[in-house]
Parts: structure tokens; sequence; C-alpha cells
């Protein structure tokens, strides 16, 4: 009892440690507050969207007399679209509050299936080592090195038209989670070859402590600072990697997310710049916030980087 009263003390020490850090650190907590920001947006967009954006054409939801100035966005007297129309005529504004959620569900989501997958490999290879470390490295660099971009649009093309919405979602966030994580897994295996060699670790298995236990209470807390500083770099190359696929034209077609917007008036960027600035500008502030967050996660998990 008296030595786990004492581990749990020490990590709830270490959290402190690093929770003070973070609060110093100007950048995590930008890219924190930038965050937050856009997932309140993504939250309640849909429901504060003055427009429907599953209709285009503003003209049939009652608009019936919008003068072509309109189109633009306002300079300070008309705020009826910030952000101007499309010229299909979808609002802008609502387009960028109702495909938020889109990308960040997408975003996250790949990014936590491809950090599955490079916990498990990083974990197994560098723990038994040997031949299995031998095997999972070349299939590791034989993801890094495959042209992950090409099949990906290949496989867009081939099944994201045939699924429903939720289905696409899934889609999207399995096929990027798929050729996020080789990278990744190098990382986390490094980090457990690192924490193996060890005194204690070396301790544990002269007492007889069994691989599961080494594992799972003295290897994988020990990897998972980085794992969280991976994470938010992998969320925001994941969206990045989204918002390619969508502005090249290999989206569904079934969800709007910011690359689609932008995909859809790319023919017309020369004389309707609002409607790729808004939703580039958003991409941005989204990468950017995880970028951010992932450089003060690393300062506070990872103090020793910085010196």
């Amino acid at each position: 009892m008296m030595v786990t009263e004492t581990v749990r003390r020490k990590s709830a020490s270490q959290f402190a440690v690093a929770l003070r850090r973070f609060r110093k650190s100007k950048a995590g907590l930008v890219g924190l507050g930038m965050l937050v920001f856009m997932c309140v947006l993504a939250a309640i967009g849909p429901r504060i969207a003055p427009y429907n954006v599953n209709s285009n054409n503003l003209l049939l939801q009652g608009d019936t007399d919008i003068p072509p100035t309109w189109l633009k966005p306002p300079l300070f007297h008309d705020w009826v679209f910030p952000f101007g129309t499309t010229v299909g005529g979808l609002d802008v504004f609502s387009g960028v509050l109702v495909s938020l959620h889109v990308d960040i569900i997408i975003g996250v989501g790949a990014a936590l299936f491809a950090m599955a997958l490079a916990i498990l490999v990083g974990l197994v290879s560098g723990f038994y080592g040997r031949v299995v470390d031998t095997v999972l490295m070349r299939v590791t660099e034989l993801f890094i090195v495959f042209p992950a971009l090409l099949f990906l649009l290949l496989l867009s093309r081939l099944l994201a038209g045939r699924l429903s919405g939720v289905e696409t979602l899934l889609f999207y966030i399995i096929i990027i989670g798929v050729f996020s994580w080789a990278t990744n897994a190098r990382l986390i295996r490094g980090e457990v070859l690192r924490v193996k060699s060890l005194e204690f670790i070396e301790s544990e298995k002269a007492l007889g402590a069994s691989t599961t236990r080494i594992v799972f209470r003295h290897i994988l807390p020990n990897v998972l600072a980085q794992v969280v500083v991976l994470t938010s770099f992998t969320v925001a190359t994941s969206i990045l990697t989204e918002v390619a696929l969508f502005f090249l034209g290999f989206g569904s077609g079934n969800i709007l997310s910011l690359g689609e917007i932008m995909y859809l008036n790319f023919p017309y960027m020369d004389v309707e710049w609002w409607a790729e600035l808004f939703p580039g500008l958003s991409v941005v502030i989204l990468v950017l916030a995880f970028n951010l967050l992932g450089d003060g996660l690393s300062d506070a998990l990872n103090p020793k980087l910085r010196e």
C-alpha cells in the first residue's frame, strides 16, 4: 500500500510540475485558446449558421432580391453575408461554421487511430527487439516511403461517393490514420528502447515481473509524454491531409468541409477570392492551434528538449 501511495504522489507531483511548465508556455496557451475557440464554433456552428448550406442557391431560400454587391464581403454597413458568397450562392460564413466540425472530427479521429497503431507497433518492436523489431521496422519503413497521397486519392475516388455521411467520416478517419502512424511508431520505439535500458526495468525483470506488468506499469507510462505531444502534431497533419483531399476534388460530396468549399469556388478565385480566403484562414488557425499546443506540451512534458 505504501509503495502504491508513493507512486500516486509521484505521478501527481509530475503532473503538477508539467502543468506549471505549460502555464509558462506562451505558445501553448495561445494554441489552447485558439483551439477552444475553434471547437466552440464547431460545436455551435450548425445551430447558428444563418443559411442552410445543403441548398447552395440562396435564391431558393426566400432571398429573392439579393443585390450583386452582397456577393462580396461587406465593407462596414452590410453584414448579411459577412464572408460573402460563392458563385453557386453558398453563404461562405455559414459554410465555414457548418464544416468546421467535419475537419476537426476527421483530424482528431485519424490522429487517434494513427497513434493507436503507432503505440502498438512501437511498444512491441522496442520491447521484444530482434526478429520482431526487424520485421516491424521494415513494414514501418514501407509505409513511410509509400506514396500515400496517391493511394488516398485513388481510394477516395473509388469509395467515398458510395458512402453515407457517417460512413464517409469513418472512411476518411481510417484511410488517413492508416498512412499517418509510421513515423510516430519509430519515435515511440526509440523512447521504448531508452526506457527499457533503465536500471529499474532490469530490476523488475530480475524480480520476475511479467511482461504485461513491465510494459503497462512502467514502459507505457514513461512514453505517454511523447505520445501526447505527437498526437497534437498528428491532428494538425491529418487536418491538412483531409483538406488537401477535398480541395483536389476527391471529397465525397455528401459532407461539407473547408476543403470542399475551396474546391467548389477555385475556378472563380480570381474574381471571388473571399470564398478561398476565409475557409483557408480557418484551416490555418486550426492547424496553427494544434501545432502551438504541441509546442507547449513539448515544453511542459519534455523540458530537456529546449536546452
